[in-house]
């Protein structure tokens, strides 16, 4: 699977991100972070790991990466083909 930047700028401390925005990322893996009472203010959700810029594997959430629209996951799939 695939996911594109939508934006590199961090939240908080965290500054720019090393991403691109609007370039495609392959997912390595993805990890579901549940629910905790004790951390009720702390992301919940899915968090994707990809290999940014600096060659580096990475997690990010779905405020950083989108998935693939259908015409650009059609364009990745012609590109690869060669046409």
């Amino acid at each position: 699977m695939k996911m594109v930047c939508k934006v590199n700028e961090g939240r908080g401390w965290f500054g720019k991100l090393p991403l691109t925005v609007g370039k495609a990322y392959e997912v390595i893996d993805t990890v579901n972070i549940r629910f905790n009472k004790h951390r009720p203010f702390d992301y919940t959700g899915t968090v994707y790991k990809v290999v940014d810029d600096e060659g580096k594997i990475s997690s990010y959430d779905d405020q950083v990466l989108r998935p693939l629209t259908i015409e650009e996951s059609r364009e990745e799939i012609l590109s690869d083909i060669g046409i």
